[in-house]
């Protein structure tokens, strides 16, 4: 699982009382023991989860795109002021 960490898994944990269903989340951690994984918030013993697949990194333009449509990106655009020189607006 080791090789696993800051990658996005689809997984799968079988245990008593898990659907089975494949889930998605990222390896964050692996404990000192070697015997549990943290995987988005959650820890699930190693021994239980069945890694599915391994998914690419989200890419940066998506991340960014992202947060222009959510409007925490600074948009601000070139702006011609009364002289006619161009500024630039800062929020």
């Amino acid at each position: 699982m080791k090789e696993k960490l800051g990658k996005r898994v689809l997984f799968r944990v079988h245990e008593h009382g898990a659907d089975g269903g494949i889930r998605e989340g990222e390896v964050k951690a692996l404990s000192s023991s070697g015997r549990f994984v943290q995987i988005g918030d959650n820890w699930f013993e190693v021994d239980h989860v069945e890694v599915v697949e391994e998914l690419p990194a989200r890419a940066k333009a998506a991340e960014k795109a992202a947060k222009v449509a959510a409007g925490k990106a600074n948009t601000a655009a070139p702006v011609t002021g009364e002289t006619g020189a161009k500024v630039t607006a800062t929020t």
